[in-house]
């Protein structure tokens, strides 16, 4: 950069810096329960994201956009250390490095044929680009760019200028439109497990307070940056309606800001962004430390009249259930977010410890790391396995999966790619894969150990981080079971009255919790999307000008469906349009949904150097060609017999049908 461009980045970071120093960010006053809880890595990048959005907007107010493009972000972490604007800033390296007491990840790239395995955060994946699709990595913008109201953070606004409809408005004009329907073939584990393979891949942190606090976000007029409260309409039959004199909100914190250059908004993973089970490992130095029992290459576990259950968190403040019910710890902070997930991620870590206590019988000898890296390659190369070769197919549909690549071999290696960058695209993780929330069922029933008599049905709605459930009725197994044999949801407009209206309530106070579907479609706008109508072009879908063009893909009804909430085809949020799209052939969802699904996954295999088929190289320990042949047989209904072996009698012969 030159002296004087400089010297104008100088002047606006420290102007910038006024201003955060003035800005009132106003926490809650009560505890709310979350899911998207930011950890220090995150919260040390939103310091610096927050300052270089504000910074931005300054430099454009003052000198136009055009002047963006003669900064070096290269430089800029330099400058803001040197302008001493924030104190203390670490490189996005330094922020990965291990904290005190929790084990160290080698972050020396070039040295990596000393450390042949994956790292925990996914740093040095890619030599050429070591902290690409890491933990706490941005990001991507599906159609190359993201669309904010003034370019840099402003939520999108209508085509008239006006603001888009309510997110809830939308969701509630969408249930009344549509009548639910049970899936006649697809069983409720496909939602389930899908769900693992989303919490694997994609933490979208929420935004906190300059200490880190929960922010208030519940306000109508709030002048929080961070806040983008959802109004509630005037004829609402659950929450606390907007009247005339006041108007009442959901509350909905924006995603966590990780920029880390000039330019807008950036949003970030705080999971690493491959396909590697940090749902059971953790993604940060510390969540891997406390999973590990640390000898023999085990996880940790307990005991209970249940059976087997991941180790008690007992210091999870968002656990409503209390003692002896407490919550769990597992690689994944929300792994006690709702019935259905402690008994898959236990199912995981049983199957862990299983190779590991095998490799330790074959091979006495080994220590626990070589133990615990070894099982955990093997457990990711299976896991990879059934994602690519049981899930998919049933999600994007047949033609669409093979034309993609995404078929796994059935002799041979594939080739690792390093130009690919296997990053998420936000469209990815914060649309079109969030259509399993349609597919969600108001409960979970579950069957005892016989497969036969169901012993009790739990509702989402009321265990929102309650686990009592699983200490009870035969634990886990129960519902593993209930999920194969009951029906999931058709993929459409309608949704669960939980998924819309109590997720996360607090039992015994009504509308304490919040509406998934509300919040899915704001999180577009808070990250960026661009209109629905935008990404049919990518896609390969015809151009549209009118409602009655949409017509071919979505059918006459959900396409008035469409005209009672949007004005105009070119305001319809990305996750109202792909969810009213009809299913393409032998997929569960419509052409645009399945084809971001396909490129992520696409880039998912094609740019993780460790993918399951790959080779063996001398920087990377990839599966023999005997492990590989092991690893092609591994089916999820076979993990669900050694996990459950005196619980769980049979699977469907295909796993996620009933």
């Amino acid at each position: 950069m030159t002296p004087a461009v400089r010297a104008t980045v100088e002047n606006a970071l420290k102007q910038a810096r006024m201003n955060l120093d003035r800005r009132v960010e106003r926490p809650v006053k009560e505890f709310r329960m979350q899911t998207q809880v930011a950890l220090k890595a995150a919260k040390e990048l939103q310091t610096v994201g927050n300052l270089l959005e504000e910074a931005t907007r300054i430099i454009v107010t003052q000198n136009g956009s055009n002047f963006l493009s003669q900064i070096d972000n290269n430089e800029i972490q330099k400058i803001v250390e040197e302008s001493n604007s924030v104190t203390k800033q670490k490189s996005q390296n330094a922020i990965l490095a291990a904290d005190s007491g929790c084990i160290k990840d080698d972050t020396d790239c070039q040295s990596r044929k000393n450390f042949l395995y994956r790292t925990i955060t996914g740093i040095c994946n890619n030599l050429n680009s070591p902290t690409a699709a890491n933990a706490n990595a941005p990001l991507r913008p599906f159609l190359g760019t993201q669309n904010y109201n003034d370019q840099i953070s402003e939520i999108r606004r209508a085509v008239s200028g006006g603001a888009l409809p309510s997110p809830r408005l939308i969701s509630n004009i969408m249930q009344k439109s549509t009548v639910e329907a049970i899936d006649s073939v697809k069983n409720n584990l496909i939602m389930q497990f899908g769900q693992m393979v989303a919490h694997d891949l994609v933490f979208g942190p929420s935004a906190t307070g300059p200490n880190g606090e929960q922010l208030a976000c519940d306000d109508c007029n709030s002048p929080s940056p961070n806040c983008a409260p959802i109004e509630v309409p005037a004829d609402d039959e659950y929450f606390p309606k907007s009247t005339p004199t006041k108007k009442n909100c959901i509350s909905f914190t924006r995603a966590l800001n990780g920029q880390q250059g000039f330019g807008p908004r950036q949003p970030i993973g705080q999971t690493t962004h491959f396909l590697d089970l940090s749902i059971v490992y953790g993604s940060s130095l510390c969540e891997a430390t406390d999973v590990r029992l640390f000898a023999d290459g085990l996880l940790k576990t307990i005991q209970s009249t249940a059976g087997t259950l991941p180790p008690f968190d007992k210091n999870d403040t968002r656990c409503q259930s209390k003692d002896p019910f407490f919550c769990f710890k597992c690689g994944d902070l929300r792994s006690s977010f709702h019935p259905g997930l402690p008994p898959l991620h236990v199912m995981f870590v049983i199957e862990h410890n299983r190779i590991a206590r095998e490799i330790k019988a074959l091979k006495p000898t080994l220590n626990d790391e070589t133990i615990y890296q070894t099982a955990r390659r093997i457990m990711i190369a299976q896991y990879q396995h059934m994602v690519y070769n049981e899930y998919l197919p049933h999600i994007i549909g047949v033609n669409l999966y093979v034309s993609s690549k995404l078929k796994p071999l059935a002799s041979g290696r594939t080739k690792y790619d390093p130009k690919v960058d296997a990053g998420m695209f936000g469209e990815f993780a914060a649309g079109a894969f969030r259509f399993g929330h349609s597919q969600a069922r108001r409960d979970f029933p579950r069957i005892n150990t016989r497969n036969s008599a169901i012993v009790e049905v739990v509702d989402i709605g009321n265990n929102g981080f309650y686990t009592d459930s699983q200490y009870k009725n035969g634990g886990p197994a129960t519902f593993v079971a209930g999920m194969m044999h009951s029906p999931t949801m058709v993929v459409d407009t309608a949704f669960a009255f939980s998924i819309r209206n109590q997720i996360l309530e607090i039992r015994g106070k009504p509308a304490s919790g919040f509406d998934l579907i509300s919040m899915n479609l704001m999180r577009g706008r808070d990250v960026g999307f661009h209109p629905y109508v935008a990404y049919r072009a990518k896609v390969g879908l015809p151009p549209v000008n009118t409602f009655d063009d949409l017509i071919p893909q979505m059918g006459q009804n959900k396409v008035n469906m469409l005209k009672k909430i949007y004005r105009d085809v070119r305001d319809i949020d990305l996750f109202a349009g792909i969810l009213a799209e009809n299913p393409i052939s032998t997929a569960i969802v419509g052409p645009t949904a399945a084809f971001i699904i396909a490129e992520q996954f696409k880039a998912t295999k094609f740019g993780d150097h460790f993918y399951y088929e790959n080779a063996p190289e001398q920087t990377v320990r990839g599966l023999t060609d005997g492990e590989l042949a092991e690893t092609r047989k591994a089916t999820l209904g076979g993990m669900i017999c050694r996990a459950f072996p005196s619980n769980i009698l049979k699977v469907p012969q295909n796993i996620f049908q009933t």
